[in-house]
């Protein structure tokens, strides 16, 4: 330890928006996987609800959000446990930045999957919703959120745009279209 407060003289950098809102969304899958772990979805009532969201979808997609709804009624307790502690470990994966790049690709994975088997795509093909009725959904969202959130290879390259090829093209498209010039990304 050196007078920096750091080990190896590495001085400490406040976090920028990008990660902070990367713990925000980690924040948000915190609060899904408690949520997760209450009682009633460790109880039938678990997949009767996602059943519900089969209703006035197309075939495409109420067939597999039904067969899901029956699969983990077979097994709810062991269904729901698995599925909170998944939200546990992607909210623990986007907080730790070693594995924050896999966490919030298993992110969109795992939102998209919800979205489509757990909320039957936010019912906006059942041409009843509106976004005060929660339409798209909050999983595709969550999906949406950890594609703009993906870290860069360089942090600068986005603020100097002096090698853009090394930003991922989300992250180019992002600096381009929702920031202001020479205000950073």
């Amino acid at each position: 330890m050196n007078g920096t407060g750091t080990p190896g003289g590495a001085r400490w950098e406040a976090p920028g928006w990008r990660r902070a809102l990367q713990l925000a969304l980690a924040a948000l899958w915190l609060l899904d996987a408690v949520l997760q772990y209450q009682t009633f979805m460790f109880s039938q009532g678990f997949p009767r609800m996602l059943a519900a969201t089969a209703a006035g979808n197309p075939v495409g997609v109420a067939g597999p959000v039904t067969w899901s709804a029956h699969l983990i009624g077979t097994h709810p307790g062991a269904a729901n446990a698995a599925f909170a502690t998944l939200q546990l470990l992607l909210a623990l994966g986007i907080a730790w930045r070693p594995t924050v790049r896999a966490a919030l690709a298993a992110s969109v994975a795992w939102a998209l999957a919800v979205w489509w088997l757990g909320e039957g795509l936010g019912g906006v093909l059942t041409g009843t919703t509106s976004p005060v009725t929660g339409a798209p959904g909050a999983a595709l969202l969550y999906a949406l959120a950890a594609v703009l959130l993906w870290p860069t290879r360089d942090r600068a390259c986005c603020r100097a745009r002096t090698r853009p090829g090394r930003c991922p093209p989300w992250i180019r498209a992002g600096c381009d279209h929702w920031t202001r010039p020479r205000r950073g990304c």
